[in-house]
């Protein structure tokens, strides 16, 4: 799933600027579809909001029985008293105004779908940058494979 929407990312934004760190599988219980569509929202985020000549890297690793993906940028960062509020519908995050037109919908979308599947996601802010941590429940039934 991350690998593919990785690779929608990159189709969309037409760039080779995202790293992805992955163990060959991690399954996770979860409809591959609207989780892709959650990590879209994510790396989109991420490629929008850093310096066209910077790197977004992916991490995928498994933590205590969850698939956690990682998703670091190097944009302006996100101050800590908007780290709750830019998952909110319509919400954007100071520094989003000067750097991309949106709807502020995305990462709203994102934690849905997260929330929806068991799992958790949340940004750790930085005074350059972002990391976005989301976490779902690690399983090897009917899920597909992450």
């Amino acid at each position: 799933m991350v690998d593919e929407a990785v690779a929608s990312c990159r189709m969309e934004i037409g760039e080779e600027r995202v790293s992805v760190t992955a163990p060959p599988r991690l399954e996770v219980d979860a409809d591959p579809v609207h989780v892709r569509g959650a990590i879209v929202n994510v790396v989109r985020n991420a490629l929008v909001y850093s310096p066209p000549s910077s790197t977004v890297s992916v991490e995928v690793r498994e933590e205590r029985g969850q698939a956690t993906v990682a998703v670091k940028d190097r944009g302006p960062g996100i101050g800590a008293s908007e780290e709750e509020a830019i998952f909110q519908p319509f919400v954007r995050g100071a520094a989003a105004s000067r750097w991309h037109l949106g709807s502020g919908l995305g990462l709203f979308i994102a934690r849905r779908v997260v929330e929806a599947h068991g799992g958790s996601i949340r940004v750790e802010g930085a005074e350059e940058g972002t990391t976005v941590m989301v976490r779902l429940p690690v399983g090897g039934g009917t899920g597909a494979g992450g």
